[in-house]
């Protein structure tokens, strides 16, 4: 490795690598970096890391929270929709009286059961894991995350 600033052992030109770390300084996060340069999110890594760069991962862990508190929501919906849809299965299969018709009825009933076991299954454990007291100090934390980005938008603005 040489002593340029944003060397690293990739095959990227001086060019894009200024690209990157312009990119980087102007705020990019390493996705949007790569994207812009067209090359991928490691390349942008060790182009980042050979020029002494530093990302807070606070704010990925955060994301990462909030995706799986946001799953988790969904799969709830996605479970209470399957139970009303098991519901109207098993009432079909009452109300079917030749074998064919009922068998094919159950079958969707038992189908649809299995579903929404399995989503059901997903979050055991994990309910317990995850406070109320702990979602609320994350959705704080982005909040004033969002409230010091705008200071700052603002600030550039004025």
């Amino acid at each position: 490795m040489n002593n340029r600033e944003g060397s690293a052992r990739t095959n990227v030109d001086e060019i894009t690598r200024q690209r990157v770390l312009a990119a980087l300084r102007d705020g990019c996060s390493v996705r949007a970096a790569a994207t812009r340069c067209g090359i991928s999110k490691t390349t942008v890594g060790k182009i980042a890391k050979a020029a002494g760069w530093e990302f807070d991962r606070s704010q990925v862990e955060q994301a990462t929270k909030v995706r799986q508190v946001d799953m988790r929501s969904r799969r709830t919906r996605a479970a209470f929709s399957l139970l009303g849809e098991v519901e109207r299965a098993v009432d079909l299969v009452q109300a079917q009286e030749a074998p064919r018709d009922f068998a094919f009825a159950a079958k969707a009933a038992a189908d649809l059961s299995r579903a929404h076991a399995e989503l059901a299954r997903c979050d055991i454990g994990q309910a317990e894991e995850e406070t109320t007291e702990e979602a609320r100090s994350m959705i704080e934390a982005l909040g004033h995350n969002l409230q010091r980005y705008v200071d700052e938008q603002d600030a550039e603005g004025a």
